[in-house]
């Protein structure tokens, strides 16, 4: 590289080893395949037009920023994907619900196998909350930052943890469907709104796959919850804003469903708390 810096502006030979040097640069970054051709070809344009290489700037320097460009702009975009397949999913989710309301037993241990018909009954319950809240957050996060050209590495994880978290609880709902409806005596209804439900999560994880591929370099801590919220008097007393939200959840879950499903919402999201504050920056 410092060769060809040294020779300065020249011909299509120079070029060419520049271009060279910046496929492998990309490549070594995670920038391959059709974007780093797109990049390339523009470059190329650039340096032809402008026959000046050393004024370019280093190929590195160059890789680096495209790279950063590239995850920055994968990420809020597979995020905003992740949360159009949730809706869908939530769409056969509430759709099972409604044809089950007046024809599923009231004991959930009356299914083919007391322990699994209750295990799923959990997952219906349990797994929507977590992709609604984990997907809602990730769109919140992503909206905040729409705009922005370059995220650093800590605020893609961020995105892309929620994202993932929220497409794995949809999954996961969308088993727990098919169970129910096994155990219970409706799996052909079950199977027909479970695949509604599974179909779109399964579409968007590649998605969100390929945008951890290029490499953002690390430039600053992401932010948690706290600032989503614009709640920052609180981020000292994380566990305080999570007994909050179990509460008035719980409350509701107590008005709708009775003693029981506000207990288990209560405690459900107090173990969500522990279990995904960190990975989700809900708290430090």
């Amino acid at each position: 590289m410092a060769g060809i810096l040294e020779r300065g502006a020249g011909g299509d030979g120079v070029i060419d080893e520049y271009l060279s040097q910046l496929r492998r640069d990309l490549g070594e970054r995670g920038v391959r395949g059709a974007a780093a051709d797109r990049v390339l070809a523009e470059v190329r344009d650039h340096l032809l037009e402008s026959h000046d290489v050393e004024r370019f700037g280093p190929s590195e320097r160059i890789a680096r920023e495209i790279a950063v460009q590239l995850a920055t702009t994968r990420t809020i975009r597979s995020t905003y994907g992740a949360f159009l397949a949730l809706a869908v999913t939530a769409f056969g989710y509430l759709a099972l619900i409604v044809y089950a309301d007046d024809r599923a037993p009231n004991d959930v241990l009356a299914g083919k196998h007391a322990v699994v018909g209750l295990v799923a009954t959990l997952g219906l319950l349990l797994f929507p909350q977590v992709a609604f809240v984990s997907g809602g957050l990730a769109l919140l996060r992503a909206v905040r930052r729409r705009g922005c050209d370059a995220l650093s590495c800590e605020e893609l994880d961020v995105l892309g943890r929620r994202a993932a978290v929220a497409l794995a609880a949809g999954g996961l709902t969308a088993v727990s469907m098919l169970v129910w409806g096994y155990e219970f005596g409706y799996l052909a209804s079950a199977a027909l709104f479970g695949v509604v439900a599974a179909a779109p999560p399964c579409l968007a994880v590649p998605s969100l796959a390929a945008a951890s591929s290029p490499q953002a370099p690390s430039v600053g801590h992401a932010e948690d919850v706290f600032d989503d919220l614009r709640l920052q008097r609180l981020r000292l007393r994380p566990w305080f804003f999570a007994g909050g939200v179990a509460i008035a959840a719980a409350l509701v879950a107590l008005v709708v469903d009775g003693f029981v499903i506000a207990g288990l919402e209560f405690g459900a999201i107090l173990l969500c708390f522990a279990w995904l504050g960190r990975p989700l920056a809900l708290r430090n």
